[in-house]
């Protein structure tokens, strides 16, 4: 039951953060959640990912098999102009791979799959 309860608190949170910007929040697994933000450029994503962090974090919610003993939350972000026959998968799972860069990093971070690509092809 704690879980689901603090699913919701995440639930929440992130809404309220998002609340303008936001076409859709969502959980979209287990302890995974999506937000569209179409009308957002990255610089701008990436600044409500990390308003989004920071108000998880301030929420201080306890998590026995966290490593600082809180819940946090790791985020990807990516942005994409959709290509002629692009399908959305694409987009999900850049997202996915800077979510979990962000999580190699130690976690509680927000990681840009753009920024990525861009320093990688440097």
């Amino acid at each position: 039951m704690q879980g689901d309860a603090c699913l919701r608190a995440v639930g929440e949170t992130l809404s309220l953060v998002a609340l303008n910007e936001a076409l859709m929040v969502a959980r979209y697994g287990g302890e995974e959640f999506a937000l569209l933000l179409p009308r957002l450029d990255l610089e701008r994503a990436v600044a409500l990912a990390e308003e989004a962090r920071c108000s998880i974090e301030e929420l201080s919610m306890t998590h026995a098999d966290a490593p600082c003993g809180m819940v946090t939350i790791s985020i990807g972000v990516e942005s994409r102009v959709p290509q002629p026959g692009q399908k959305s998968a694409c987009l999900v799972e850049a997202a996915d791979r800077a979510l979990y860069d962000a999580k190699r990093r130690g976690r509680n971070a927000v990681v840009a799959q753009a920024s990525l690509l861009l320093s990688a092809a440097s």
